[in-house]
């Protein structure tokens, strides 16, 4: 019960400061608000954090956790199913089609499969800047002058670059860029860089049409003519 009750209680104080750092943003919020807005004594608060950056940091792998929570896996998954038989057909297929049919049939396949992967991956990052606009956008501000928040933030953008990484690296065999590595990083600056521009309203379109658009490119530019 008491080991309950201390989760909760932790949960309600980042729950609350995420919200404190949405409206007032990480420099203006006190440690003395939070407890106050989360009805919890001061010297409650730091039985659980030494200070606000203790709290910002908690917040932002809570943020974190919400976005990875939010990523609807099922075109990723559909993906993985169709990609471990992509390089197969029906009996009936290869008993009646020509080997340039064939051929022709897998790599369609082959493509659209690598396609939905690609977009899954943009959705990704969308996912990440539609949750708690209010809060992102203070983080960023934060990363900026603050090298702790900055390293925090890095290391989870880190995982959306092993992400497409891990994606080009599964396929390299078959696509045009050679450096698989810095194609990935290329590819997530094209990505995020496209986000913050529609969310901070530079990049007209709705949220569809910039993904349908960014898979297009990405797929020109990986995938051979």
């Amino acid at each position: 019960m008491v080991q309950k009750r201390s989760f909760e209680t932790r949960g309600k104080i980042i729950a609350t400061s995420m919200e404190l750092i949405a409206e007032i943003g990480y420099f203006a919020l006190t440690t003395n608000e939070v407890a106050r807005r989360a009805k919890v004594s001061i010297g409650s608060l730091y039985s659980y954090f030494s200070d606000k950056k203790d709290i910002m940091l908690a917040c932002m792998e809570q943020y974190h956790e919400l976005v990875k929570a939010s990523i609807d896996t099922d075109d990723l998954e559909q993906a993985e199913q169709q990609g471990n038989v992509r390089d197969t057909a029906s009996s009936a297929e290869r008993d009646t089609a020509s080997t340039t049919e064939r051929d022709a049939a897998s790599t369609t396949e082959r493509d659209e499969v690598l396609a939905l992967s690609i977009r899954n991956a943009i959705k990704s990052v969308f996912a990440a800047h539609r949750i708690m606009p209010g809060f992102h956008r203070a983080m960023m501000a934060a990363c900026l002058q603050d090298a702790d928040i900055r390293e925090l933030e890095a290391r989870h953008n880190d995982d959306s670059r092993q992400r497409i990484l891990s994606l080009l690296l599964q396929w390299q065999q078959i696509l045009v860029p050679t450096n698989i590595p810095l194609a990935a990083d290329m590819i997530y600056l094209l990505i995020s860089e496209t986000v913050h521009g529609y969310m901070n309203g530079t990049i007209e379109g709705d949220e569809e049409q910039l993904v349908d658009e960014l898979t297009r490119m990405v797929r020109a530019y990986v995938l051979p003519r």
